[in-house]
């Protein structure tokens, strides 16, 4: 499947060991992960057409023996797994733990480093007390309970101490569309005792398996108006020509023995630049919170 767009924050990360704000995609590491990902291309082992696949050639690909290993949503399990064995009840989609990239190396979850969603409420609003009160009941156990199952007596029932959903619902994705249960803008706080309720055992199991892999959540400090500029110019000039040099090293347009180039010219751009802006962002946070 083809790589989630970001705006190049994911390359800068605080390491807990040294103390200090780093750059990734020129360290050491990330050139063996690039290194792996040419000799995968090489060997066929990636699509040819990685660089533009959609989400439907993704699916085309998985579901035709064409594919044995991807990256996605840990609930693409049931996603493939139920329709698939209706062809094929051999068809076994699992949860693979994380390998790690090199002997001895961290075997760590993509996308666990922080997570950035949430909800807003305008400031101009004239209902942000009543606004702010309906937030504050999706953060009670009454409102956990409401989007996570929904009502007593139309959508669940409880035996027993345990909840159990009563519409006959085939899956999760099949729950959310009959009910509007768990979509987006719905919910904060979340019962995922709801979903696994509704899940294979292959999934369950992979839920169990998969939260031993998940990261150490790393600070996301807040940054001020210039800070966002910097990221929005030279941040993204940084993003484009790191994109554009990952995907040549990676399909043999350029030399991995160049890679110190590579660097030199993301140096050049601003590394430090935006590693900068992170570092101070996060010194300003914690002053703060001493206050």
């Amino acid at each position: 499947m083809p790589p989630a767009a970001d705006d190049g924050a994911n390359d800068v990360y605080y390491d807990f060991d040294k103390k200090e704000w780093r750059y990734g995609p020129i360290e050491d590491n990330f050139k063996k992960m690039i290194t792996y990902l040419n000799k995968f291309y090489k060997e066929g082992l990636i699509p040819p057409d990685f660089l533009t696949i959609d989400t439907k050639q993704w699916q085309d690909l998985m579901s035709t023996d064409r594919a044995f290993v991807t990256v996605d949503y840990i609930s693409r399990v049931d996603f493939y797994n139920l329709p698939m064995r209706k062809q094929n009840p051999q068809y076994n989609l699992l949860f693979m733990p994380t390998p790690a990239g090199w002997p001895g190396g961290p075997q760590k979850n993509a996308y666990t480093q922080f997570l950035e969603n949430g909800m807003m409420v305008t400031s101009t609003s004239k209902n942000i007390k009543d606004i702010m009160q309906f937030m504050d009941f999706y953060y009670s156990e009454e409102g956990r309970t409401l989007v996570s199952w929904g009502k007593p007596g139309e959508t669940y029932k409880e035996e027993n101490g345990k909840k159990q959903f009563t519409g006959g619902y085939a899956d999760v994705s099949d729950m959310r569309k009959k009910t509007g249960l768990s979509t987006d803008g719905t919910y904060t706080w979340f019962d995922y005792d709801a979903h696994l309720s509704l899940s294979s055992p292959e999934l369950q199991d992979a839920y169990k398996q998969a939260v031993k892999y998940d990261s150490q959540q790393r600070p996301r400090p807040a940054l001020t108006q210039q800070e966002l500029e910097i990221i929005s110019t030279t941040g993204q000039t940084l993003q484009k020509t790191r994109d554009q040099n990952l995907a040549k090293f990676i399909t043999g347009q350029r030399d991995l023995s160049e890679w110190g180039s590579y660097v030199d010219e993301l140096k050049k751009i601003g590394v430090d630049k935006i590693v900068g802006v992170y570092k101070t962002a996060y010194e300003r946070s914690l002053s703060t919170g001493k206050k």
